[in-house]
């Protein structure tokens, strides 16, 4: 078996999204007794998934900074994260310096993270369904991770552009034949 030696690749900053005030729509999301922070970017159509522990004001805080975080290091500015009224969210209005926190109302918001999440739970059953082995939990988070992946790597109608949302992000374009050759549960 001999190794195979992995190419850089180079960013082309002609790819990357021009647009860097970003929006997110946060929800949390709960799949196989776990459960996952996820926010929609607007208008990067960037799909984020984090796992988090509990729906608790400090869990869902710190989650929330990781992934504002992930948007800075590639030099957007998020502006406002949108969620539903939950009270985790509702106490965290003022805790985050240049971001606004708009709790709305219930529904109000969250229905562009709620169809995201909707393809999440459908590409992530259909993939447990046809594993030919029981998914143990502790593989709930790689194949959610898949699932969140697959959708970034998906072309849009409602980008401009003719790429997808990771490319946008990364300014690095997808090779399927990498991207999608390796299946969970395979070496």
């Amino acid at each position: 078996m001999t190794k195979k030696k992995m190419g850089h690749q180079k960013s082309d900053v002609s790819l990357k999204s021009v647009t860097k005030l970003q929006s997110l729509y946060t929800d949390v999301m709960h799949i196989d007794m776990k459960k996952f922070m996820v926010s929609v970017t607007e208008p990067l159509n960037l799909f984020l998934q984090s796992e988090v522990d509990n729906e608790g004001k400090l869990a869902l805080g710190m989650t929330l900074q990781g992934q504002l975080a992930v948007l800075r290091s590639k030099e957007y500015i998020p502006e406002i994260v949108y969620t539903d009224p939950q009270s985790s969210f509702r106490s965290m209005t003022q805790d985050f310096v240049g971001v606004t926190i708009d709790v709305g109302g219930m529904g109000e918001y969250i229905t562009k993270v709620d169809a995201k999440i909707c393809r999440v739970k459908d590409t992530y059953r259909k993939v447990k369904l046809g594993l030919p082995w029981k998914l143990p939990v502790i593989l709930v988070k790689d194949l959610v991770s898949s699932a969140v992946s697959r959708l970034n790597i998906c072309r849009t109608t409602l980008l401009n552009e003719n790429v997808c949302p990771r490319a946008l992000f990364t300014g690095l374009l997808e090779d399927d034949k990498k991207e999608l050759l390796l299946v969970l549960g395979t070496t």
